[in-house]
């Protein structure tokens, strides 16, 4: 077994089966690898099977763009929810895997934000969504973002406080 060209420790034997530990700990760099599975007999006859894997170990960042810091939002208005998450990779974000929830203060779950909308750019998912005025919402609540991308790594969670029809956004 070769990870782009590099043996793996213990890859020979006389069993049929095959079984190794795929530690990354020893490469440096994350993104595109190509693991080489090749097996021999002893006639000497080979076979090679390549698999193109990419290695992820960074979490995406969640930048909330509204609501924003000190806007104000009438009373009975629907409040816009625009969420950009990054990761290091094109298309690494799935946006079914955001959960932009609403929180009482004291972390009491409230309900979820309607996803109005979400489109992959590059490296960026921008999902969109939006509370609507019917829901009643105690007079303070938080709008908290949590993310992960595809290899399973988990965003840094990012909250909106909303407070007296003001919004004011803290990091967690």
């Amino acid at each position: 077994v070769r990870v782009d060209g590099a043996d793996f420790a213990n890859n020979t034997g006389t069993s049929t089966d095959l079984s190794t530990v795929f530690d990354v700990s020893g490469i440096t760099a994350d993104g595109q690898k190509n693991i080489e599975i090749r097996v021999e007999d002893q006639a000497g006859n080979s076979e090679t099977r390549n698999i193109s894997v990419t290695l992820d170990r960074n979490p995406p960042v969640v930048n909330i763009i509204s609501p924003i810091s000190g806007q104000i939002y009438r009373p009975g208005s629907n409040i816009p929810v625009v969420v950009q998450i990054a990761d290091q990779f094109n298309n690494a974000v799935d946006a079914s895997s955001v959960r932009v929830e609403i929180r009482s203060l004291s972390d009491q779950f409230l309900g979820f934000v309607a996803r109005t909308g979400s489109q992959a750019n590059g490296r960026n998912l921008n999902w969109s969504g939006r509370l609507r005025h019917s829901r009643s919402f105690p007079s303070a609540f938080r709008i908290v973002v949590l993310a992960a991308d595809k290899a399973g790594n988990l965003a840094t969670v990012q909250t909106v406080l909303v407070s007296n029809n003001r919004s004011v956004v803290v990091q967690r």
